[in-house]
């Protein structure tokens, strides 16, 4: 029978600076290989003090004046719901002629949750995203809520 070896983690004490919300399920893999995590956020997520200008696009996308709309991260993806929510705005039948692009699996994953069809997935970094979709953009009128 063969020894399991320890995990190059193993008594390591790593750092977790993501927002609390955010931070579990990578806490949660750091202790399933022998790691201690620490959580030091450096990030927190607030809602605006304003609202007036999502609001303002808000209701822009609700009649179509937005070609394209880009998430860049899970935490906008749920920002736009909220608030939609609050206003009353509704995707529906928006989504339908509405090219949505995401940063990455996950935040495409939490925009398909919420009801937009993603057209476009990221696969680096936001700026990676950005320079594949840009010839694809010109005159376009886009949507990035952040």
């Amino acid at each position: 029978m063969a020894e399991h070896s320890p995990s190059v983690l193993s008594g390591k004490r790593i750092v977790v600076t993501r927002p609390v919300q955010l931070a579990h399920s990578i806490a949660d893999a750091l202790r399933s290989h022998g790691a201690e995590p620490v959580q030091l956020p450096v990030v927190r997520i607030e809602p605006p003090l304003d609202f007036h200008q999502l609001d303002d696009a808000l209701r822009e996308l609700q009649q179509r004046k937005f070609e394209w709309i880009i998430f860049g991260s899970q935490n906008a993806v749920h920002a736009v719901m909220e608030r939609a929510a609050t206003l009353g705005v509704d995707f529906r039948e928006v989504s339908l002629s509405l090219q949505v692009a995401a940063v990455g699996k996950a935040t495409a994953a939490a925009a398909e949750e919420a009801g937009f069809r993603v057209t476009s997935v990221g696969k680096g970094t936001g700026a990676d995203l950005i320079s594949e979709l840009a010839p694809h953009m010109h005159g376009k009128h886009i949507f990035l809520p952040r």
